[in-house]
């Protein structure tokens, strides 16, 4: 993973901006962590059109379960959903329970 965007991740993750939700990227104003990462991508790399037509895509997005393809080209990921320590972190999110800040102590010992 490029590491400027790990880092961006990480910090977002604890930055307490964010409120957590599962089973989707987005759901309303909760975000599961990748879709905090999403939104970073969108955030920082949409150009002006593109956010003027924002809310109907960012619906079709947000649904999704696992990273949109070009947030795994831009951030440079080989999966749609890491793993790490044997679980995508996706099941750290949604099952296990596991906070964002405990998400982002994943993110940085293991990817």
């Amino acid at each position: 993973m490029d590491a400027q965007w790990k880092t961006k991740w990480v910090e977002a993750l604890r930055s307490g901006n964010y409120e957590q939700g599962k089973d989707s990227l987005r759901e309303g104003d909760q975000f599961c962590c990748l879709g905090v990462l999403t939104d970073l991508v969108i955030k920082e790399t949409a150009d002006a059109e593109w956010r003027d037509g924002r809310p109907a895509l960012e619906d079709a997005l947000y649904g999704l379960g696992t990273l949109p393809e070009f947030v795994i080209e831009e951030v440079v990921l080989h999966q749609a959903d890491p793993m790490i320590k044997g679980e995508h972190l996706s099941v750290w999110n949604d099952n296990h329970g596991a906070t964002f800040e405990q998400i982002a102590d994943l993110i940085e010992e293991g990817l």
